[in-house]
């Protein structure tokens, strides 16, 4: 997932971008689906 896709993901949720990436990066199957949607 691209930084701005992540920005935009927070902002809908009502999040924080660095809140956000930490728990996609913390989490394998999430970190994965992210991985494969960069490509």
């Amino acid at each position: 997932m691209t930084e701005g896709n992540i920005t935009r993901a927070a902002e809908m949720l009502g999040m924080r971008r660095p809140r956000l990436s930490q728990i996609i990066n913390a989490d394998e199957d999430l970190k994965a689906l992210c991985q494969g949607a960069s490509r």
